[in-house]
């Protein structure tokens, strides 16, 4: 093998390899993006008063498959155990949502809209 023969696989192997490194931090930052992404739905969904369904997305977000799954199970066990706690969770819900919506002049505007549709429904039949 001449030295030029030498060079010319060194080069085509530096290149090679930067390819394969930039290709696989790549996918890590795609993998990173969704976590990220997932740690902040969960502080959304906790924000309107959530309790257990963020908890599933904490857990993927630190890469914690197998709490995850077994959030999964617990959340799933929830529902299955019937409309009371779900029901609860939603109520919660509702208190938040509609306390972060009479916190501003534009969530005050809707929540008086809506009660006035619903006044007018009431009064109609």
């Amino acid at each position: 093998m001449s030295l030029l023969n030498v060079v010319l696989l060194c080069v085509a192997a530096a290149a090679g390899s930067f390819y394969v490194a930039r290709y696989l931090f790549r996918a890590d930052e795609r993998v990173e993006d969704r976590r990220r992404a997932a740690a902040q739905l969960a502080g959304i969904l906790r924000k309107y008063g959530l309790e257990k369904t963020p908890v599933f997305l904490e857990s993927y977000a630190v890469g914690d498959y197998s709490q995850m799954g077994q959030d999964i199970v617990d959340l799933v066990k929830l529902f299955l155990a019937g409309e009371k706690a779900v029901v609860a969770e939603l109520e919660q819900v509702f208190n938040r949502v509609l306390t972060v919506k009479l916190q501003t002049e534009e969530g005050r505007a809707y929540v008086a809209s809506l009660l006035g549709e619903a006044i007018e429904k009431a009064t109609a039949t």
